[in-house]
């Protein structure tokens, strides 16, 4: 997309086109995320701070190069660029727990950061250049928007335009790549809205918000969005400790991670389901996830299965429940501490 200099300092050119030669034009909409997220187009996820920003968008980067469904979605499989210009260190550390819990190899998945903040309309040619030998990539992530910003006032709408205008241009990278930028809200103003407003708005394609209530967060649809209108995706943020990494005090480290569940799946630990879970593996150890379904009063099938699925990582993340290496299910020490608090 040219910037307004661009268009201004060019020559028009007028094309009057037939409907047959207008029409000639489209190209079918190419999801990454089924429904949300199209390639070659670029987004903003925006919410406060601590509202699960980044704990969304590295559960992103991790489902699309391991190809597994957002949810109920599927997703497009592919590489992942991720600029962690606003906190690498803690990026790195979310990233480790992450594999952990995902069951991936962090020094094997194709995903590749960026660990440093740059002001990105000086060295885009030079990102530009790195990303060709590296790639194709098929989604970009910049956390955040502030960390790679070349103005003085994020809050002021020309220049942000102008930065929105600089970070499109990543989806020209090799791959035709969704871009999603990890936005602040304006200061003092809507949180919906990602600071530069409506200049920063109409230069991407679409934004996306968080709502967060205790530890569920709801990924909405702003108005301000090309695509199908869709429902909002509940995310649980679940708090994990590592069994294989420790702080310099030998602590397991801990950190949060975002679970994606149906709306109606949000449980507390106590919650009937979970309970029968974690029964069914104390009266029987190693079961498969389409036995567990079955025990918990689900279908054994491909919507069963999901379902338990979701249920079994979020039972994993808190500790609950293990997957042993032959890929079957076993409960973990708290898992049998809580069934004894019952």
């Amino acid at each position: 997309m040219p910037t307004r200099d661009e268009l201004n300092s060019t020559p028009a050119i007028v094309k009057i086109l037939t409907s047959k030669q207008f029409v000639a034009g489209w190209k079918p909409p190419n999801f990454l995320v089924d429904g949300i997220f199209q390639k070659g187009f670029i987004y903003s996820l925006t919410a406060k701070a601590g509202s699960g920003k980044t704990a969304i968008a590295l559960t992103l980067a991790a489902l699309v190069a391991l190809g597994r469904p957002l949810g109920e979605r599927t997703v497009e499989r592919g590489k992942v660029l991720y600029f962690a210009g606003e906190n690498p260190d803690d990026i790195r550390t979310r990233w480790l727990l992450l594999a952990e819990k995902m069951d991936f190899d962090p020094t094997a998945i194709e995903v590749n950061f960026i660990p440093t903040a740059f002001p990105m309309e000086q060295v885009i040619d030079q990102v530009k250049k790195g990303a060709k030998d590296k790639g194709p990539y098929a989604l970009v992530i910049i956390d955040t928007s502030a960390a790679y910003y070349s103005g003085q006032d994020d809050n002021a709408n020309v220049e942000m335009q102008h930065h929105a205008e600089t970070l499109r241009s990543l989806t020209d990278l090799a791959g035709e790549p969704c871009v999603i930028i990890c936005a602040h809200p304006a200061k003092g103003g809507d949180i919906q809205v990602p600071r530069g407003g409506s200049a920063f708005l109409n230069a991407i394609d679409g934004n996306v918000y968080l709502e967060k209530k205790d530890k569920v967060a709801w990924l909405k649809q702003h108005q301000k969005f090309r695509g199908p209108e869709f429902s909002p995706i509940t995310f649980e943020l679940v708090s994990v400790m590592s069994s294989q990494r420790r702080d310099a005090q030998r602590r397991p480290i801990r950190s949060v991670m975002a679970v994606a569940v149906a709306g109606n799946e949000v449980h507390e630990r106590s919650s009937s389901l979970d309970l029968m879970a974690l029964r069914a593996l104390q009266e029987k150890p190693g079961r498969s996830v389409s036995d567990l379904a079955k025990a918990v009063g689900l279908q054994p099938d491909g919507s069963g299965r999901g379902k338990m699925n979701r249920l079994l990582q979020r039972l994993e993340a808190r500790q609950l429940a293990r997957r042993g290496d032959d890929g079957h299910w076993r409960l973990a020490k708290e898992g049998a501490k809580a069934l004894r608090l019952q």
